[in-house]
């Protein structure tokens, strides 16, 4: 993840100084004591919610964890979305999320308003050839992930 403070006090303001330290951890870390990473999954069953996954890596250690289930409207391009967070370091404290988006008719873009941490998120994703482009900005905060496909390792 590329991760970028454009605006410390920013970020304190909208998250507060606790749920603030680890955002400004992510975009004041340095590359050279190791990338921060994710991995998401998403299982989509008919009728149902479709459930995303993500986990944050740090040298290989899950650093948090999030669910969110998706609840697609009729028309097929907006959509709810709820979900939990749990930073690994603090076991004891959940953090909710909630927010909506859409789908453009290309289905190659989607854009998110999400309430997380304190704080209004704007997520997009755009739909390339070899990966799903990620950006995420709120005050004083922007970062960047490409997710691509896991290869599966021949068993």
């Amino acid at each position: 993840m590329n991760a970028k403070i454009t605006d410390a006090a920013a970020v304190i303001r909208a998250m507060g100084l606790f749920n603030a330290l680890s955002v400004l951890l992510m975009g004041y870390w340095p590359s050279w004591l190791g990338a921060i990473n994710l991995e998401t999954t998403v299982d989509y069953q008919p009728d149902q919610p479709v459930r995303h996954t993500t986990t944050v890596y740090w040298l290989g250690m899950a650093m948090m964890t999030s669910e969110e289930l998706v609840h697609i409207a009729n028309d097929g391009a907006h959509f709810a979305v709820r979900g939990k967070s749990r930073i690994h370091m603090m076991p004891w404290r959940t953090l909710e999320m909630d927010g909506h988006g859409h789908v453009d008719p290309s289905a190659t873009h989607a854009t998110y308003q999400l309430s997380w941490m304190g704080t209004e998120m704007t997520q997009t994703t755009e739909r390339q050839d070899d990966c799903v482009l990620l950006r995420q900005s709120s005050p004083g905060f922007e970062a960047v992930q490409d997710l691509r496909a896991k290869t599966q390792s021949p068993v």
